[in-house]
């Protein structure tokens, strides 16, 4: 495949991708990594797609490979930790969110991504904190207000979690707590000994944020 149509493939796989195809955005990333399977972009949007997709294991392997061809690559690193977070390894997500930050410490979405990840495990004062800091980066992010609104709830702040997610609703009508299961959706239930009110996966119809950070 000559570089002027494996570009022309690219750039009709991610328009695919950003509009919801994904069946045929995986159907083009899959052929391009034929050609060019140590690509560093396809093994990241091919890897951020399949994370998407609920496939977290995939998602995994291919975002390593994309690692290894460039370990500076901060939006790789994030998804890189939403990956490892579904498939239960905190620990190691936790390193690749912070690398990711310490890379990037303007990603508003690291920042909510990074939360999540804490709210999951329980860690809601230090969750609190850490997606702050991601809507007041980006203070018009639906996602994070809703982020932040569910985690202040599950720390017993009812009125004051109300309040954030009515500022959510009002920068995003119709489905701004559709996207905080999104952003949560690469990880685990917290313990369901402690009947969260997430008391089921979510995890299954993903549709977090990386999808734009892929295309960073």
């Amino acid at each position: 495949m000559s570089p002027a149509k494996s570009q022309a493939q690219l750039q009709s796989a991610v328009t695919h991708h950003l509009a919801g195809r994904w069946d045929e955005a995986a159907r083009l990333y899959e052929n391009l990594r034929i050609a060019n399977p140590r690509d560093f972009q396809i093994n990241h949007l091919l890897g951020a797609l399949r994370q998407q997709q609920g496939r977290p294991a995939e998602a995994l392997g291919l975002l390593e490979k994309a690692r290894r061809s460039n370990p500076r690559s901060a939006p790789t690193l994030m998804c890189l930790g939403l990956a490892l977070g579904a498939l239960g390894r905190r620990e190691e997500a936790e390193t690749a969110l912070r690398e990711s930050l310490r890379l990037d410490p303007r990603s508003h979405e690291a920042w909510v991504n990074f939360g999540t990840l804490l709210t999951a495990a329980g860690r809601l004062t230090e969750a609190i904190e850490v997606i702050r800091r991601g809507v007041e980066l980006k203070p018009d992010y639906a996602q994070g207000w809703t982020a932040l609104g569910t985690t202040v709830q599950l720390a017993g702040r009812g009125g004051e979690g109300i309040g954030y997610h009515t500022r959510a609703l009002e920068l995003e009508p119709g489905h701004p707590t559709a996207y905080f299961a999104r952003a949560q959706a690469c990880f685990p239930v917290i313990d369901r000994r402690k009947r969260w009110p997430t008391s089921k996966p979510i995890w299954r119809a993903i549709r977090s944020t990386s999808s734009r950070a892929a295309t960073d």
